[in-house]
């Protein structure tokens, strides 16, 4: 079984993600006010870790799907944005149909090697239906 190496970083939001949010507000704001001017009613938050931005996404009354790999960020998703479908997956290959009017992605790109990014940004193309 793979090691879960976010497992340290999720007991860590537990106590100060308040904090993260608090510096992160403004930018996440932004993004739910893009997307709803943009009419999106489905959002992939890709990478979605602590799952904030999927809760202020779904604060919106937009119907977001988290998906993240480690299963300590989702516990913690879980808690911070109960009406969100969370689902642990590979980005890099995720396969699916265009369901989404949009996507997002933060704080895990610049962690990716470019071949690896490239997967990832491949996959959330998929995700997303055309003009989304």
């Amino acid at each position: 079984m793979a090691e879960d190496r976010y497992a340290f970083v999720a007991g860590v939001l537990v106590r100060w993600g308040w904090l993260l949010d608090l510096m992160l507000r403004r930018p996440r704001r932004r993004v739910v006010r893009v997307f709803g001017e943009r009419g999106a009613a489905s959002v992939l938050d890709a990478c979605c870790g602590s799952g904030t931005l999927s809760a202020y996404l779904a604060g919106r009354g937009m119907a977001v799907t988290g998906i993240d790999a480690s299963p300590s960020m989702l516990a913690l998703a879980r808690t911070r944005a109960p009406g969100v479908a969370f689902t642990k997956a590979d980005l890099t290959r995720l396969e699916t149909e265009a369901a989404f009017d949009g996507a997002v992605i933060g704080f895990a790109l610049h962690e990716m090697p470019d071949p690896l990014r490239q997967r990832v940004w491949a996959g959330m193309k998929r995700a997303v239906k055309p003009g989304g």
